[in-house]
């Protein structure tokens, strides 16, 4: 499948922690996922192995009843936002707008802490002791999870 061909339902272009879910064996991932993955196996066959022995790493990294505490940016509708993504696509340093679905798959091995994952701020508290963007969230996620 060329770059100008559009499939329905799946995404326009591959995305790394799909292709990395990919190379890990996992099955949330697309046809321009495989693809991307496919080209980088050819480059580095190792790349599988690789990718499962930095997996348990991670793991023995944050044991079992750690906190994993996460913000990441996020589009939404801010155009500012986006604008400030493609800045820093040119650098780098550059970094990955995600959605609410993308942000959560870090939490997979994790037991999600109220409320979960939210747009800061999400937490009464902080909705109370401070002004926010005019939808009264920032275009970030955040969430916290225990690992199992």
């Amino acid at each position: 499948m060329g770059p100008e061909t559009f499939v329905p339902g799946e995404p326009e272009g591959p995305n790394v922690a799909r292709v990395y879910d990919y190379f890990l064996g996992g099955a949330h991932n697309f046809s321009a996922d495989r693809d991307a993955a496919a080209r980088v196996i050819a480059t580095w066959p190792q790349i599988r192995d690789t990718t499962r022995v930095n997996r348990l790493f991670l793991g023995d990294a944050l044991p079992a009843g750690s906190y994993l505490v996460l913000t990441h940016a996020t589009g939404g509708q801010d155009p500012k936002v986006a604008e400030a993504a493609e800045v820093y696509r040119r650098t780098t340093g550059p970094f990955q707008l995600r959605g609410r679905e993308e942000v959560s798959r870090f939490f997979d091995s994790t037991d999600l802490v109220e409320p979960g994952v939210v747009l800061l701020p999400g937490w009464d508290n902080d909705r109370q002791r401070r002004a926010t963007t005019a939808g009264g969230r920032l275009p970030v996620y955040a969430g916290v999870g225990r690992l199992r």
